[in-house]
């Protein structure tokens, strides 16, 4: 699998993560957990299917009637798992989440930098 396929499949389990804490906390958004279920099988597959063992060892399939809180916490173990390594040097963490905060109006990712 590429570091492009990888990051692209952290950043999906990532919102998948956010959209079922969203869900469990308000209610809302509840009625999507089977689509959150199914993103998260398909990461899963995929890793699969590029012949990762490790993962097929250590995270299980959701069914399709899991609820949002088991959805999220699947997403977000397996999201650590693709979690991309630390980039060395650079700008301290604080800087870039307060520039993305200031010119890019995104949240930083801020167990990205975490170990």
């Amino acid at each position: 699998m590429t570091e492009l396929e990888k990051a692209t499949m952290y950043k999906m389990l990532k919102e998948v993560k956010s959209l079922a804490s969203h869900a469990s906390l308000t209610g809302a958004l509840d009625k999507g957990a089977p689509i959150l279920a199914a993103t998260y099988n398909k990461c899963l597959a995929a890793l699969k299917s590029k012949g990762d063992q490790t993962a097929e060892q250590l995270f299980p399939e959701l069914p399709a009637n899991a609820n949002i809180d088991e959805i999220g916490v699947a997403a977000a173990l397996l999201a650590s798992y693709l979690r991309p390594p630390r980039r060395p040097g650079g700008l301290h963490p604080h800087d870039i989440a307060a520039y993305a905060e200031d010119h890019l109006r995104e949240d930083y990712d801020e167990d990205y930098d975490e170990e």
